[in-house]
This record gives structure tokens, C-alpha cells and sequence, in this order.
């Protein structure tokens, strides 16, 4: 499939400050993150897992939410990309994001069950992931029955803070994921706006596409069955202690 992405322009940046004010704005931007979308769909990412990136998504956050627009990627149907961990990629004014999201209850309680069983996987995933990334927790709203508003992040974790299980950081990481009735989890890069216009279509394309194969490791994990997480863990278990056993490692007392 040929699809031709020429990049973002500085114009696209600049609109968002009128973003709500003129429709026109809106389907200019749709458009051209849409071609970003595909691109980077069929570039890469079904080559990455083609049971998972069947299609990308584009739309608008909400005028209450950040004046943002952002294309996901997952399975066909929305509702099935909203319940599983994926990637994301969001524009706005000051730049681009990219960004490992969990939102819905369903998704949220398997990351919950596969943080806390297969603790070590976690870790491991996050110690062999590039630097710079962040990671965030907010607390979304119930505005309807269907509708949620994501809040201001109340905890933001540098990459020595995820690594570490015993940092405070990562014990309040465990704690609001478990206290916050629908929390929004994700782990992002951002991209600055001068950046992103430098690196123009398939420079970009190519740079985002290198973030999202760095994450990859953790949608999958995040989306995982609970019990093949814990076999995982108790090989890793088994494999130290042969290693301690025959005085390779340094184990853990």
C-alpha cells in the first residue's frame, strides 16, 4: 500500500489555538494524522503484532480535555482497542507525543493483576526501554455513561522510579492503581514541535515508528493472560536460583 505523508507544518501547530473556533482546522489536521496513522500502521507497526494493529483510530479529545488530536491503534472495533492496553500518538500545540495507554475498567484491572504477579517481568521490560520516557497516572471522571474526562496527572515517574520496586515512587505507583477507582495509566515520549517539523514524513515516521517497537514490549506484557505471567515468573524464580546455586549470581535474601 502507498500512502505519501509529507510531514507536519508549522501552520498545523499554529492552528491550535483556534482549534475549537474553525471546523476547517479540525479536518485539515484529521486529515493529515490519518495519513500518519496509516503509515505507521503498515510501515511497521502489524509487523510488530498483526494480531493487535489491525487498524488506526483518529479523533479529537473532548473541548473540556486537552486541545489535542490523536490517532490509536489496535483492533478494528473501538470499543476492543478502549479495553486492551495499545499506542497512541497524540499532536498538539507544542508538539507530539507517543504513549503506551491503559483507560478502560477491563484493561486497568488486567494491568493491575499483571503488575502485581509478574512484578519482575515489569521491571525487566522497563530497565531494557530508552530513555527519555515518563510515566503518568490521572484520575478520570464519570461525566455520563459512556463519557469520561481524564484528569491533570497526579503522579509523574522518571525511568529510575519504575525500575526500582523499592523506590517511592514506584510503591505509590502500585498504591493510586489500586485506590483510584478508574485511573488512566500510560508510559510516553514526547517529541518537541521543532523536532517534529525537522524530521518532516519519513524521518518521522521512521523516529516514531523506533518508540513505538521500544514500547511494544509492555503493551504485550500489559495485555497478557495473569497465569502466563506467573509461569514466566516462576522460570525467572527457577533460572536464579540454578544461577545462585552454582555461584553466578548474587540472589536475593
Amino acid at each position: 500500500m502507498s500512502i505519501r505523508f509529507t510531514g507536519f507544518e508549522d501552520e498545523m501547530f499554529e492552528s491550535f489555538s483556534r482549534f475549537h473556533k474553525d471546523p476547517s482546522d479540525i479536518t485539515w489536521i484529521k486529515g493529515r494524522m490519518g495519513l500518519f496513522g496509516k503509515k505507521l500502521l503498515h510501515t511497521g507497526l502489524q509487523a510488530l503484532d498483526s494480531s493487535l494493529y489491525r487498524e488506526c483510530h483518529v479523533g479529537v479529545f473532548h473541548p473540556d480535555d486537552d486541545e489535542t488530536l490523536w490517532v490509536a491503534f489496535g483492533p478494528a472495533e473501538l470499543d476492543d482497542l478502549l479495553n486492551c492496553a495499545h499506542q497512541t500518538v497524540s499532536l498538539f500545540g507544542s508538539g507530539l507525543e507517543v504513549y503506551v495507554r491503559v483507560g478502560s475498567v477491563a484493561a486497568i484491572d488486567l494491568l493491575r493483576r499483571n503488575v502485581r504477579s509478574g512484578e519482575k517481568t515489569f521491571i525487566q521490560i522497563v530497565t531494557a526501554m530508552p530513555e527519555p520516557f515518563e510515566v503518568q497516572v490521572r484520575e478520570r471522571t464519570r461525566r455520563a455513561p459512556k463519557r469520561f474526562v481524564v484528569g491533570p496527572p497526579v503522579l509523574r515517574l522518571a525511568p529510575a522510579d519504575v525500575r526500582d520496586p523499592t523506590s517511592s515512587g514506584f510503591s505509590e505507583l502500585v498504591r493510586l492503581l489500586a485506590e483510584i477507582r478508574y485511573p488512566h495509566f500510560s508510559m510516553r515520549r514526547r517529541l518537541d514541535r521543532n523536532q517534529v517539523i525537522e524530521l518532516g514524513g519519513t524521518c518521522l515516521v521512521e523516529e516514531v515508528l523506533n518508540i513505538m517497537t521500544a514500547f511494544q514490549p509492555l503493551v504485550t506484557f500489559l495485555n497478557e493472560d495473569p497465569v502466563e505471567i506467573q509461569r514466566l515468573e516462576a522460570e525467572i524464580r527457577a533460572l536464579q536460583a540454578q544461577i545462585d546455586a552454582l555461584g553466578g549470581g548474587t540472589g536475593t535474601p
